[in-house]
């Protein structure tokens, strides 16, 4: 190891991606802060030759620290990732993705400690079928928030879930204890307002800094499972863990839509198959009392299925609904899009 100072550790989680990982370690590689970075690549039990490539990656990067652990997935990967960084802070790179400036790294930290701040949030661009697609959060640019004034002021498109756009002050993690939650589909939908809610200092930077690559063979349908049952269970839990705590209402608003959204992905799940729907079922009926109007309730169980499998039906009451008022209705209440 270098007798640098450690401005960021990036964490890497490896698994099978020996195509894109060349492109993704050169990306940081070329950063002109790299003397101050703290590579960790976790490789997660790939049978390609991922950790082949990384090894020889090691022998060029005195900086860089390999993790070799079973197959466990890319939560617990990050998770001891985390462990073992020294940098003041942590960032997340998955590794068949890569960053676009050489120099965005070292912006992205004199932003954040000149401001001493827990979080920066920033702008990525999205790679399809080799083409590249601007996502924005609609933020004020440099603008400093608490996590909860973060959260309250959220509308659809400017608070994200994913961990690759976001530079965290790793003194911050460990004063809230912050791991993400292994065995789960969506672990950063579920960790988000754990991540936001304490936080002292959060902004944004109008900035495109991360490639998010979609892949053909990336998407999975693991989500129509028990697996994506219980992991949308597990994120409502800590959805109405975080509503029941909160008393203010622009925070509430924003969980209140967070739950909405889950419960309908919660529902369709759940119908997937009967056996689903035995062992379930009652879980979802004691959210939906908990935390859904009578309208929410109505627009899940009636209008996707009226949408989706019921256009044909003979249910008089379905087709008197009209989704576009119920649409419109719930997203100016709660989404305000």
């Amino acid at each position: 190891m270098l007798n640098k100072e450690i401005f960021i550790s990036i964490v890497v989680p490896v698994y099978n991606t020996e195509q894109y990982l060349d492109e993704c370690l050169q990306s940081i590689l070329k950063q002109t802060i790299i003397e101050n970075i703290e590579l960790i690549c976790v490789n997660d039990g790939s049978s390609d030759n991922s950790l082949e490539i990384l090894n020889l990656y090691k022998e060029k990067f005195p900086n860089m620290i390999i993790i070799d652990q079973k197959n466990s997935g890319a939560p617990t990967a990050r998770n001891n990732g985390i462990r073992v960084a020294t940098g003041e802070y942590v960032y997340f790179i998955d590794s068949d993705d890569y960053i676009i400036n050489d120099n965005c790294l070292n912006e992205l930290y004199n932003v954040a400690k000149k401001a001493f701040l827990d979080i920066l949030n920033f702008n990525h661009l999205i790679l399809k079928n080799n083409s590249l697609k601007k996502v924005s959060i609609k933020r004020e640019n440099n603008k400093i928030y608490t996590g909860k004034e973060y959260i309250s002021t959220a509308e659809k498109g400017n608070i994200t879930n994913p961990p690759w756009d976001k530079l965290l002050k790793r003194s911050y993690l460990k004063e809230i204890n912050f791991s993400y939650t292994s065995g789960i589909i969506h672990d950063d939908a579920e960790a988000l307002l754990r991540l936001f809610y304490n936080a002292k200092k959060v902004s944004f930077i109008d900035k495109f800094v991360y490639v998010y690559r979609i892949r053909a063979n990336s998407i999975t349908n693991s989500e129509k499972t028990e697996k994506g049952i219980i992991s949308t269970k597990k994120i409502l839990e800590t959805y109405t863990y975080y509503y029941d705590l909160e008393n203010d209402k622009g925070v509430k608003r924003f969980i209140k839509s967070l739950i909405f959204n889950r419960l309908v992905s919660y529902y369709d799940l759940i119908l997937g198959k009967e056996e689903f729907i035995n062992k379930y079922l009652d879980n979802y009926e004691s959210f939906k009392s908990s935390y859904l109007n009578k309208l929410e309730r109505y627009f899940i169980e009636n209008e996707e299925k009226y949408l989706t499998k019921y256009k044909n039906s003979k249910n008089k009451l379905a087709k008197k609904i009209n989704l576009n008022y119920l649409i419109r209705r719930f997203r100016k209440r709660y989404l305000k899009n």
